[in-house]
């Protein structure tokens, strides 16, 4: 199963993106969830995840600097940005990251969620990243 970190600090979103994926069907585990940037830094570092869902705007680091920091980490990582932030020059700031795709909050539903996972899965499926088994 692929592991996935969640990092949100609003609790109703991280909730809601906990409780919308069936994880398990999408041969997926979620090992963590952070309600800040720094926490979600650190269990990154402890549980390297394939997949990272993030926000932009935490407190204590920023979903950009938390990308930048994942991605000097150069380990296979897919990274699905879900946000309110329509500014341009904040979505400028992550072109030079590994950015899988981005979500609006405003217009999210659990089925595109969901497809992006899928699509995310495939990608690491295609780069013949072997997941972890369950025990």
């Amino acid at each position: 199963m692929y592991k996935v970190l969640i990092a949100e600090d609003e609790l109703l979103t991280r909730a809601g993106i906990v409780s919308t994926v069936n994880w398990e069907e999408l041969g997926m585990k979620l090992v963590a969830q952070a309600s800040d940037g720094e926490q979600a830094l650190r269990l990154y570092r402890v549980h390297h995840p394939e997949i990272v869902i993030t926000d932009l705007n935490m407190p204590r680091l920023s979903g950009v600097d938390l990308i930048a920091k994942i991605s000097e980490e150069r380990l296979p990582c897919k990274i699905l940005v879900i946000t309110c932030v329509d500014d341009v020059q904040t979505i400028k700031k992550l072109f030079p990251y590994r950015i899988f795709d981005f979500l609006m909050k405003s217009s999210i539903s659990a089925q595109e969620l969901q497809q992006k996972l899928l699509a995310a899965r495939k990608e690491l499926d295609e780069q013949g990243l072997v997941p972890e088994q369950e025990e």
